[in-house]
């Protein structure tokens, strides 16, 4: 399972989590302050005087504080975390054992075959990135094709020449790949025509 998708997971069921338990405690003082649990219990101070003594300590606030203090960096480290995307921004191409190395912007690897694909016939556009980790690199591509484009011919050739070249540029044994096909929205005066 990628990092990218436990991460998902586990936004979803924290978040899940917090808005149960906020909800609950919403709900259950909604529910006291209407007098659910009797107009006695409505009318009182929302403090108690245990908790009213409590916070007449001088380290009471102090502590309230701290604590706000750690949620509020606990916060900020999730949204630092959600701005990471799966992208590779560099590779290493021809790793030198004696100290010397390439690095290669993933951005020209990419418009490469990009470019490539962008020509074979039928395809509009062609999107590529790679993701993953910097040693083991995967592309992923979006292409929109047309309609009447021969979608098995574009996919062989993308992966018997473009994807190819791409795995030999950047000299690795194995480049998975994941391919979206999607054909393009009819043009205005074909849908016209139809209708």
């Amino acid at each position: 399972m990628s990092r990218l998708r436990r991460s998902a997971r586990g936004n979803r069921w924290g978040l899940a989590l917090g808005g149960a338990v906020l909800l609950a405690a919403g709900g259950a003082g909604l529910a006291l302050g209407l007098g659910v649990f009797g107009p006695e219990r409505a009318a009182r101070p929302v403090l108690g005087p245990q908790a009213r003594a409590l916070a007449a300590q001088p380290w009471f606030w102090y502590a309230v504080a701290a604590v706000c203090v750690v949620l509020a960096l606990l916060g900020l480290r999730w949204l630092l975390v959600q701005a990471r995307t799966e992208s590779v921004r560099r590779i290493e191409v021809e790793p030198d054992a004696g100290g010397g190395r390439t690095v290669l912007p993933s951005s020209a690897a990419t418009d490469a075959v990009e470019r490539e694909a962008d020509g074979y016939p039928g395809v509009q556009r062609a999107r590529a990135r790679l993701i993953g980790a910097e040693r083991a690199p995967r592309v992923r591509m979006d292409l929109v094709v047309d309609e009447d484009a021969d979608v098995a011919e574009v996919w062989q050739r993308l992966r018997d020449d473009g994807l190819a070249r791409l795995r030999g540029a950047m000299e690795l044994r194995r480049l998975p790949a994941q391919v979206r096909i999607r054909l393009a929205e009819p043009r205005a005066e074909a849908r016209r025509r139809v209708v």
